[in-house]
């Protein structure tokens, strides 16, 4: 599922020159890859903002990360923002780079 949402991520955006549609799938994924357990993300400066919804989970950014909105170049290894959302009522699973 992972890939599939960062693939369909990349449908969105303009592909960087030079660079595949793997390649910035593979590097969203590694970089999401690393980030399984939430704790380990909150260690690394990961905050949450807005609230949990329902089939949202709940996204987290950090401090200093890219602004994409501003119009900084996407690098797929540097996400904006992590989502985790509970399954079932059991902890937190994701994350889902955006």
């Amino acid at each position: 599922m992972l890939r599939a949402c960062l693939a369909a991520l990349l449908l969105l955006t303009a592909p960087a020159q030079a660079v595949t549609l793997r390649d910035q799938v593979m590097a969203g994924y590694e970089t999401a890859r690393g980030y399984t357990d939430l704790r380990t993300a909150w260690r690394d400066g990961w905050r949450p903002f807005g609230g949990e919804a329902a089939l949202m989970g709940r996204h987290y950014s950090h401090r200093g990360g890219p602004d994409y909105v501003s119009g900084e170049a996407i690098d797929f290894s540097r996400p904006s923002n992590l989502i985790y959302a509970r399954i079932k009522g059991f902890g937190a699973s994701g994350p889902y780079a955006g």
